[in-house]
């Protein structure tokens, strides 16, 4: 017997099961996450990361913040 679990919005299998046996797709290529923290993370050659976002942020964590934000639009051709 098998089972299939989730989809992606076009319809195509993103997780499979069978028996023990799982299969998944990749959704995304990269992922970020803005999180209260004091330091930025990445890790894969930059394809996860964590940008930290907090009132009273010191400047030049402000600045690294500002400019991986912008990378990230800018590489999506949103600016």
């Amino acid at each position: 017997m098998q089972y299939l679990v989730g989809y992606d919005m076009e319809g195509k299998l993103l997780l499979s099961m069978q028996g023990n046996d799982f299969r998944t797709r990749n959704i995304v290529s990269s992922a970020y996450v803005l999180y209260p923290g004091n330091r930025m993370y990445e890790e894969g050659d930059g394809d996860v990361g964590g940008i930290p976002l907090r009132p009273n942020m010191p400047s030049q964590l402000q600045e690294a913040a500002r400019k991986k934000l912008h990378d990230i639009l800018y590489e999506a051709n949103m600016i």
